[in-house]
């Protein structure tokens, strides 16, 4: 089967989680399928309007720069004011309609599966509804309701929110239609998108992401890792959003002598970071890792403080797959993954003291730290990337 898959970002251009996703599912299908990937790449002259075609890794690639003022790669340090431009053009970028209908005109592909479409055009789906091939939409933030994919915890109903809501909804509803099939990862999600009245046609299903399957001496490094301190780790952006900041203020308030924190990442609140690890001798701060199950192996938990509305971070996954049971804050769709004292503990989203209380749990539960982890590792074991293609095709009767 010739499958045509597109997203926004492709390796070496990764982000977050939702690439690391795409790239996943990329490598699984090509093992038996014909895969093509379409993605973007940074301005490099007036050749990059046109889709330059690459071999990559065993993969058709076609890249191109749709037209905008600047690259999504980039949009993270613009200002906020080219950012709300941007977010015009690429709702109705017409060049990425064109260059797009005519890869689906030349390839002819038998489905077309799109993931992140924000920063290569959101007249995309609108291409490939007229071209009457079979479409596939997997659905990883709230970015068609709120551009920037962000809503804080408490801030739901502002006003600001709720205009924003209402106009930019509109819009990427009408642009978005109702692909065939719409993938989640989360019931979170999949509700979040009914309030709002998306893919009204669509058959909307809630699948949970693969997850890379950790070599077994790593998940074992991670089942003893209740010796000596407890060891609780942070891995991710230290953004605001994330939660660093009210987990650093958490942590501080929280006496307990015999616990240590690690924290792996990079953002603009690292000076944040440095400074916290220079009054508390119990944090410590390694910088940004690329070898994550190296660090996470050193951990006896691993706590997600996020203070906005996620749908499935990686992390939970990741450390599920090493036997690694997780703190999380109840929001979004990451409760929807953890049990309380099973696998995981739950708490409050901003509360500092139910945060607090959360990680008294965990390490008070080292004597049944083995039971902890085998439940992480069994919650992570059946989500494999080939039973999460397979459901794909299941689901749309491919």
């Amino acid at each position: 089967m010739k499958i045509l898959m597109i997203a926004s970002l492709y390796r070496p251009y990764v982000r977050g989680g939702a690439e690391v996703v795409f790239q996943m599912i990329v490598d699984e299908l090509k093992k038996n399928h014909d895969v093509i990937v379409v993605s973007t790449y940074p301005w490099r002259g007036f050749h990059s309007l046109i889709p330059q075609l690459s071999q990559e890794e065993g993969v058709r690639v076609y890249r191109f720069f749709p037209l905008n003022i600047f690259s999504f790669i980039t949009i993270l340090r613009r200002p906020f004011f080219l950012r709300a431009f941007w977010h015009v053009f690429d709702a109705f970028n017409i060049h990425s309609y064109y260059a797009i209908r005519s890869l689906l005109k030349k390839e002819r592909p038998d489905v077309v599966m799109t993931h992140n479409l924000k920063g290569i055009g959101l007249t995309i789906p609108r291409a490939i509804a007229r071209m009457r091939i079979p479409h596939i939409h997997t659905v990883h933030d709230i970015g068609l309701v709120y551009p920037s994919g962000i809503v804080l915890y408490g801030e739901e109903s502002t006003r600001a929110n709720r205009c924003l809501a209402c106009v930019s909804g509109a819009i990427t509803r009408r642009l978005f239609g109702s692909p065939r099939v719409v993938i989640f990862a989360s019931r979170f999600l999949k509700d979040f998108y009914a309030r709002h009245s998306f893919f009204s046609q669509s058959r909307s299903v809630v699948i949970q992401n693969p997850i890379y399957q950790i070599p077994a001496p790593a998940r074992e490094r991670s089942r003893i890792a209740n010796e000596g301190p407890t060891m609780f780790a942070f891995v991710g952006q230290l953004e605001p959003h994330k939660g660093i900041k009210f987990l650093l203020r958490s942590w501080q308030n929280w006496k307990c002598a015999d616990v240590r924190l690690h924290i792996a990442g990079a953002g603009s609140d690292e000076a944040a970071v440095r400074q916290a690890t220079a009054r508390d001798s119990r944090i410590t701060y390694t910088g940004y890792s690329q070898d994550v199950p190296s660090f996470l192996a050193k951990s006896s938990f691993v706590i997600v403080p996020s203070l906005c509305y996620e749908n499935a971070p990686m992390i939970i996954f990741e450390s599920g797959a090493m036997g690694i049971p997780v703190v999380v804050a109840d929001i979004g769709g990451m409760a929807e993954y953890i049990e309380e004292g099973v696998n995981g503990f739950l708490f409050l989203p901003g509360d500092e003291q139910s945060l607090i209380d959360a990680l008294e749990r965990a390490a008070t539960a080292r004597g049944r730290y083995a039971e902890l982890s085998l439940a992480a590792t069994l919650f992570a074991a059946p989500h494999t990337c080939e039973r999460y293609c397979a459901s794909l095709f299941r689901e749309a009767d491919l």
